[in-house]
């Protein structure tokens, strides 16, 4: 297993587009919550910390799960799953060393962000010449509810992957396709709408009631039910299916 995770993580350190997606996303937190939520900021709370959190944690998670999806498809597109398959003593040992590596680019990219988007937030508050009082941080429910949004993205963009292996189909569903399907489910559904993945996986971080979004705790079991069903199909079908 060690070997395989050497290898995974050296795959996604080779990979060209991790960089860019990096670079985006640094450059969005500094836009979004430096000028937007610090320097042109509305009203300054105690909540404002968390808000910034919150924030950069629902803005980067799913451009971090990009870097997870194409992390798959990649060897799909290039064809190189067959020296992988040939190099590791099963399959399942590159499915769970893929799960591991996937869950250390999401965790060590939220800590990141995260770190970023607070001090870019001050950084543009002090620059508008205003300043913070003391801030309440709730830090079990914001990391544990934040966590699992970050977790549940990351692992959302794997299962989509190795379902579809295809990276342009992969990339439509995971970016858009998931998302208007269940709009149009929305409607059917209505109240029952949050037992839907993506709905389930925005209630992880909801403040406030709305429609069809159930609260943060059932919200992450829901999450935490689709990973483990959807991914042991995606196990069932890696070990199965034809490389090509």
């Amino acid at each position: 297993m060690n070997a395989a995770l050497r290898s995974e993580i050296r795959k996604v350190l080779s990979i060209r587009s991790t960089y860019v997606i990096v670079g985006l996303l640094a450059l969005i937190t500094l836009i979004m919550n430096g000028w937007v939520m610090g320097y042109k900021h509305d009203q300054l709370d105690n909540t404002f910390v968390t808000e910034l959190i919150r924030a950069t944690f629902q803005g980067t998670s799913f451009l971090l799960g990009l870097i997870v999806l194409l992390h798959v498809t990649h060897e799909y597109r290039y064809s190189t799953i067959y020296y992988t398959m040939t190099l590791a003593r099963s399959r399942t040992t590159i499915f769970f060393a893929k799960v591991l590596v996937a869950t250390l680019i999401m965790f060590t990219g939220a800590a990141l962000f995260m770190a970023l988007g607070v001090a870019s937030g001050l950084a543009g508050v002090a620059v508008s010449g205003d300043s913070l009082g003391t801030q309440s941080i709730a830090w079990s429910n914001l990391l544990t509810h934040g966590g699992m949004y970050v977790w549940g993205a990351g692992m959302y963009a794997l299962i989509i992957g190795f379902i579809l292996r295809s990276q342009v189909g992969a990339i439509v569903v995971y970016l858009f396709g998931a998302s208007i399907a269940e709009q149009l489910l929305g409607l059917l559904l209505k109240s029952n709408a949050g037992y839907l993945p993506f709905k389930a996986l925005e209630g992880t971080l909801m403040q406030v009631p709305v429609m069809g979004v159930f609260n943060p705790e059932k919200s992450m079991v829901i999450v935490l039910g689709w990973v483990v069903l959807a991914g042991t199909a995606a196990w069932l079908l890696f070990r199965h299916r034809d490389a090509n």
